[in-house]
């Protein structure tokens, strides 16, 4: 008889990427889980919605050192302490309500992030190792240091408050950038610090006065902009590059 069979059933083994995640769905935390996701060789966990008790945290996570992806979906306001034991994540993903600290310098392996910033989440613009960052609700104070993503290649900033991206020149190898619902960005000329930028895609911006100016970039390959409205003269891009319009 199979003794993981009823987690069978449940799908608890989610493909990832080409990775196997261990799902945890609107319940409670069972110490099963982990001898089952071991057994079926699960590298990574996701914890969606959990119904642990709030003050506990995530305490189980003491035990999942080995993983080295974690997704987490939580509006509760839960400590993000036991992230600490993660220190081999490769992938973290977090949409939570907390408003505890978490310290990057916890994660020296990651290398793809996505997160709803926090004034609390420490040294995020510290991780050199990073190659893919999306912040949501990216709400940037003056910085105590320069931000230090030299290998990110692929950016997105999601309801940001922010007028320029000149604090991420450092970003050397960035070869595309999201921007979505950035009211306060007015700042084109300033994506022009990326050499290697091939692909700009932004939405919501309802006024972008020269379109012409995206010419200047030369390793721009593509352009992609949803949600504007106004006329687009012909002959304003260059022929080479691939313009695409969506309302």
């Amino acid at each position: 008889m199979d003794k993981w069979a009823r987690y069978r059933t449940a799908r608890r083994i989610r493909d990832s990427d080409g990775y196997k995640i261990f799902e945890i769905y609107k319940e409670p935390y069972d110490p099963a889980f982990l001898s089952f996701a071991n057994d079926e060789g699960a590298v990574g966990i996701h914890i969606l919605h959990p119904k642990d008790p709030v003050e506990r945290g995530y305490w189980y996570l003491q035990d999942w050192s080995h993983v080295i992806r974690c997704r987490i979906v939580d509006y509760e306001n839960r400590s993000l302490a036991a992230l600490q034991h993660l220190s081999r994540l490769t992938s973290l993903s977090l949409e939570v309500e907390s408003k505890s600290e978490l310290d990057f310098d916890w994660f020296p392996a990651l290398t793809d992030l996505g997160m709803t910033w926090h004034e609390k989440r420490k040294n995020v613009l510290q991780v050199e190792g990073l190659r893919e960052l999306a912040l949501f609700y990216f709400k940037p104070k003056p910085l105590t240091s320069e931000p230090r993503l030299t290998n990110v290649q692929e950016l997105g900033l999601f309801s940001a408050n922010f007028s320029s991206v000149e604090m991420f020149r450092a970003s050397q190898e960035l070869r595309k950038i999201r921007l979505a619902d950035c009211r306060k960005f007015e700042d084109i000329a300033s994506l022009g610090l990326f050499p290697k930028l091939e692909h700009i895609w932004i939405q919501g911006f309802k006024r972008l006065d020269n379109l012409s100016q995206f010419n200047d970039f030369p390793s721009l390959k593509k352009l992609s902009i949803e949600g504007y409205s106004r006329h687009v003269p012909e002959g304003v891009f260059r022929p080479d590059l691939d313009v695409r319009f969506c309302m």
